[in-house]
């Protein structure tokens, strides 16, 4: 899909945190911009922090079940988004239902 097909679907994507990290991020080699490796599970964990949901759920489309990334999260999994995002800073496994 293209990133305009995107911002079509991404409203209406539950996105969430399905496997919280137990990694720390300053613990994870530093492999590009906003993209770190996990050397204990060998993935690439990206920073998700500022990013859209339309630009998640893009990264979600490319990657698969294998999207892993640092964000912010609620009290019920689901991610926050764009710069005004609250909520505590996790690591983990990132889907759409």
């Amino acid at each position: 899909m293209s990133i305009d097909d995107w911002k079509q679907v991404a409203p209406s994507l539950d996105i969430r945190l399905a496997f919280r990290c137990p990694v720390p991020w300053d613990a994870m080699t530093v492999s590009g911009e906003g993209v770190r490796h996990c050397d204990t599970c060998d993935r690439a964990v990206f920073d998700l922090l500022g990013r859209g949901r339309t630009e998640i759920a893009a990264l979600i489309e490319e990657h698969g079940e294998d999207l892993c990334g640092r964000a912010r999260v609620r009290e019920d999994g689901r991610l926050t988004f764009g710069r005004c995002a609250s909520g505590p800073i996790m690591r983990g496994r990132i889907v759409a239902r």
